[in-house]
């Protein structure tokens, strides 16, 4: 239920060329985008649930990692967004150094899908037990072919960077949840708490060509992506991966 309402939510925000409900830059700046497919090509321990250790069993959905990049020369920088459960600083360092830009030109973002490959390096306490070697080895073929494909989709984002205008707006969407279950004070497991605190706000900035067509979106949402559950065990964006998909369907190009 959950995967299908974000979609909407996000359609009904207004990304319509002529929307009023976005404020904007005043000068065109440039900017290119690129995407790149990240979905593992082989059995590969999966991350998000300390209670899973079995091997991913194919893929239900797709996984992405996409890129724009803003400005010329020496103040270009990299906006990345990767489906991934989270990103540690060794990527990004690896990454940023194969580009040649410094640390603070480049941000990688994961979606935080609980359903997809686990990278070394990253959350590897959550088993509770040591990761056979043989496992390892697949972890560490994927994590350096990771490395490989976001040098990739941000050298194509580069070369993609043309005059655009940049507009931004805020949004809002109910269904996230605070999820932490308290009596008197205490946790006492995961839920859905009331009262508690929760951000519904969606932010939404989108890149807008010369010519008024929608080149990107980027949306941020504070919601884990745990709609599939922990007896998942094929690759999955999760609802994150699946409103990307609907918004791309919806907005060719």
């Amino acid at each position: 239920f959950l995967i299908p309402l974000f979609a909407v939510a996000l359609s009904t925000l207004g990304f319509a060329q002529n929307s009023e409900e976005f404020e904007s830059l005043n000068s065109l700046i440039s900017i290119g985008g690129a995407t790149v497919n990240i979905t593992p090509t082989e059995p590969i321990r999966m991350s998000g649930y300390g209670g899973r250790n079995t091997l991913s069993e194919g893929a239900t959905g797709q996984l992405y990692a996409k890129a724009l990049a803003f400005g010329e020369g020496d103040e270009a920088c990299l906006l990345v967004t990767a489906d991934l459960v989270g990103i540690p600083a060794w990527l990004k360092k690896a990454v940023a150094e194969r580009l040649g830009l410094p640390l603070e030109r480049l941000a990688i973002c994961a979606t935080h899908t609980h359903s997809g490959p686990q990278l070394r390096g990253l959350l590897e306490p959550i088993f509770m037990e040591e990761i056979p070697s043989e496992e390892m080895a697949v972890i560490g073929r994927y994590s350096d072919g990771l490395v490989d494909k976001l040098v990739a989709v941000c050298q194509t984002a580069l070369g993609d960077r043309r005059a655009s205008r940049l507009d931004w707006g805020i949004g809002e969407v109910g269904f996230a949840s605070n999820r932490r279950v308290l009596e008197e004070g205490k946790w006492t497991g995961f839920g859905v708490q009331v009262d508690g605190p929760v951000d519904h706000s969606l932010p939404v900035m989108r890149v807008v060509g010369e010519k008024g067509e929608l080149r990107a979106v980027f949306a941020n949402y504070a919601c884990h992506c745990t709609t599939l559950g922990g007896d998942m065990h094929s690759i999955h964006g999760d609802w994150a991966g699946e409103a990307q998909r609907l918004l791309e369907e919806r907005h060719p190009g």
